[in-house]
This record gives C-alpha cells, structure tokens and sequence, in this order.
C-alpha cells in the first residue's frame, strides 16, 4: 500500500499522543524506514521538517535519545511501552555498518544510547 507524496509530510513530529497524554522526542533522534537498513539521525525539529520533505512514507520507527520508540499507527505517533534494549539499537547499527562496507562490526559496540548515536552519526558521515 502507498501513500500519496504529502501523506507524511503534514505530520507533526514531536508531539505524540500517548494515552490521552501527550509525550515530547527527546532530541536527537534514529529514524528508520521499513525495507530500509539505513539510519537517519535528525538533531531538531527543523531537520525533522526537512528530512520529511523528501520522504514519502511515514518511519517504521522513531528511537528517541532516551531509547523511547515510537510508531505511527492510526494517523497518530505512539510511544511503545518498552524502550528499545541498546543490544537491538546495536545490531541494527551493526547491520547498517556492514551495509555500508565498513568491516569488524561484530566488534562494534555502545556503553548507552548516548555512544551508539554517536556512532549512527559517524556512519552518516561517511
């Protein structure tokens, strides 16, 4: 199933309903999209707007920097009741590394969120 190229875009971002309640990212945050290894690491609010611009499909999911996730589900963002364990966030680094042709990435490893977005941003860099 698509969605039409400005189905996304209008989407706010930091605000998510959670319950009735309304929760914030904590910037910085991973986006990832379905069918897609790659890590994007947006810093604000602005690079939000303008990465979204350009994608035509909402994030399979969001990984806020307190390792928070979220996940677009009937028109709203919804934060998961468990945060995503940093072993998981480091086995999709590692993939994503791998896809990117750097090599030893099981030896690749983070202390805390902290360090493993470090690491995305190192990635993106390259």
């Amino acid at each position: 199933m698509g969605f039409p190229s400005n189905y996304f875009g209008s989407v706010p971002a930091p605000k998510l309903i959670i319950y009735r309640r309304k929760a914030m990212l904590k910037w910085p945050v991973v986006v990832k999209y379905q069918r897609d290894v790659e890590l994007f690491l947006l810093d604000n609010q602005t690079q939000w707007n303008e990465h979204h611009l350009i994608e035509a499909q909402p994030p399979e999911l969001i990984i806020d920097s307190c390792g928070d996730c979220f996940q677009w589900h009937n028109n709203s963002w919804r934060i998961s009741d468990d945060k995503i364990r940093l072993e998981h966030l480091v086995s999709l680094i590692r993939y994503y590394a791998q896809i990117e042709g750097h090599c030893c990435t099981a030896k690749l490893g983070a202390k805390d969120y902290q360090q493993a977005f470090e690491i995305i941003a190192y990635l993106n860099q390259q």
